[in-house]
């Protein structure tokens, strides 16, 4: 008998796995590319963790508190990567400032730029 070694296979076993120790399944119609939320699940953890604050806010805004809260969700979001974004060129400015030679800047730049690609990646 052969082992299925294949990274389908692979992917199913940490699913089966996953799904196995309380995890849910969801579908890729479940997930906003553009957002990178599953809003579903989202407001799962809201009312699940802040209740009594989610409340407020439904009385605040009513049949749109759930689209408001999402739509202010990633506005925030948004703003965070933004600040992230500014903070990691500055950072990467200082670092070419501060190169003595351009083989030393080039090297700096090289290093960097490979964990801004693991930043970005994730």
């Amino acid at each position: 008998m052969t082992t299925d070694t294949s990274e389908k296979a692979f992917q199913n076993d940490i699913i089966a796995h996953l799904v196995s120790t309380g995890y849910h399944k969801r579908g890729m119609h479940n997930y906003n590319k553009a957002t990178c939320l599953d809003p579903e699940l989202v407001l799962k953890f809201i009312l699940d963790t802040q209740e009594k604050e989610f409340k407020k806010y439904k009385r605040m805004y009513k049949d749109q508190a759930e689209s408001k809260f999402l739509s202010r969700l990633i506005k925030e979001i948004d703003k965070k990567v933004q600040f992230m974004f500014c903070e990691m060129a500055l950072k990467m400015l200082d670092v070419i400032l501060s190169c003595s030679t351009q083989d030393q800047t080039i090297k700096r730049i090289l290093t960097y730029s490979k964990s801004l690609k693991l930043i970005f990646s994730l």
